[in-house]
C-alpha cells in the first residue's frame, strides 16, 4: 500500500471515528444523517480500494453533505488527482484546508496545493492559448466568408452590368436596324 494510499485510509477512517464519536463536529444532529454519511465513507473507502475513483468521489461527496466532514473532502481531491483532474484536486485540497486548517493530514494537502498550482496554471493557460487560436481561426474563416460573400455580390453586379450593358445595345442596334 503506497503512502498516499495509507494516507486516505487513515483520513477515511478518522471521517468514520468522527462522524460516530463527535457529533458536535457534524451538522446535522440527526443520527440517521450521520449513519448515512458513514455508510457514504465506508462505500468510497472500497470504492477508492478498487481504484473506481469517479465512484468514490460521488460517495465521499455524498457523505460530506450529510456530515460536513473536512476529511472527506480530502478524500475526494485524492481521487481527482488520481484521476489526473488537476484542476478539481486543487479545489477539494484548498477547501479541505479552508475547513480544516490544522486538520490531521493539513501539511499532505497543502504539499498538494502547493504542486497543484503550477500544473494548473500551465493548464489554464494552455487553455487559453488553444481558445485564443479558436477564436482566431473562427475569425478569420468569419472574414474569408465575408470576403467571398463580397466578391460573389461584385461578381452579380458585373453581370447584372453587363446583361444590361448587351440589353440596351442590342435595343439600340435594333432600333438603328429599324431607323435604317
Amino acid at each position: 500500500m503506497t503512502a498516499r494510499a495509507l494516507a486516505a485510509a487513515v483520513v477515511a477512517a478518522v471521517a468514520l471515528v468522527s462522524l460516530h464519536v463527535d457529533p458536535a463536529r457534524a451538522q446535522p444532529a440527526d443520527p440517521n444523517a450521520r449513519a448515512q454519511a458513514a455508510a457514504h465513507t465506508r462505500q468510497g473507502q472500497a470504492y477508492f480500494g478498487r481504484g473506481d475513483y469517479d465512484r468514490a468521489i460521488a460517495e465521499y461527496q455524498a457523505a460530506f453533505d450529510l456530515s460536513n466532514e473536512p476529511s472527506l473532502l480530502f478524500n475526494v481531491g485524492l481521487c481527482y488527482d488520481r484521476t489526473d483532474r488537476h484542476e478539481q484536486a486543487l479545489q477539494a485540497f484548498q477547501r479541505y484546508l479552508e475547513l480544516a486548517p490544522g486538520g490531521g493530514v493539513a501539511d499532505e494537502p497543502r504539499d498538494d496545493v502547493a504542486r497543484l498550482v503550477p500544473v494548473v496554471e500551465k493548464i489554464r493557460a494552455e487553455r487559453a492559448v488553444a481558445e485564443a487560436r479558436r477564436r482566431g481561426a473562427a475569425a478569420q474563416h468569419q472574414a474569408e466568408a465575408r470576403a467571398a460573400a463580397e466578391r460573389e455580390q461584385r461578381a452579380a453586379a458585373r453581370r447584372t452590368t453587363m446583361s444590361r450593358a448587351f440589353l440596351i445595345g442590342g435595343a439600340a442596334f435594333a432600333v438603328a436596324g429599324g431607323v435604317t
